[in-house]
């Protein structure tokens, strides 16, 4: 571990991984509206600027991982399972309040990311259990 860790060379990493997780999704999303539109060289052409952006995604995850000193999968997965519970009540949060604000449809999108979290915390404790049925 460095002594950049929690300075603003840790957050612009931070960020930058933000930034280029978003650009990955939204790129993908957009190839895909590009085929539904008939435009395949451009659903290509999105679809290699979401692989690159990706790569570039995980050299920032690896650089973090390094700064940081948690490079490990173990510590990550760790890192994550701790995560998931307060992502999931932060979705849930966001559906009431799209609740009470008469969106409902939006609130089912929420809903739905609160269950997905749920769901990745249960198979990520499960796996951590066979993980440690394996090394004994």
């Amino acid at each position: 571990m460095t002594e950049s860790t929690g300075t603003d060379a840790m957050d612009a990493l931070r960020a930058g991984i933000r930034h280029i997780s978003a650009s990955v999704t939204r790129t993908e999303y957009l190839a895909e509206q590009a085929d539904v539109d008939g435009e395949p060289h451009l659903a290509a052409l999105l679809r290699a600027m979401t692989e690159r952006n990706r790569g570039l995604a995980q050299g920032l995850y690896a650089l973090l991982a390094e700064e940081t000193g948690t490079a490990d999968a173990r510590p990550g997965v760790d890192d994550l399972l701790e995560r998931l519970p307060s992502h999931a009540a932060h979705h849930a949060s966001l559906a009431e309040e799209l609740r009470a604000g008469g969106r409902g449809d939006l609130a089912s999108w929420m809903d739905k990311l609160a269950a997905a979290q749920h769901d990745h915390l249960a198979k990520l404790t499960d796996a951590q259990q066979w993980g440690a049925e394996e090394s004994s």
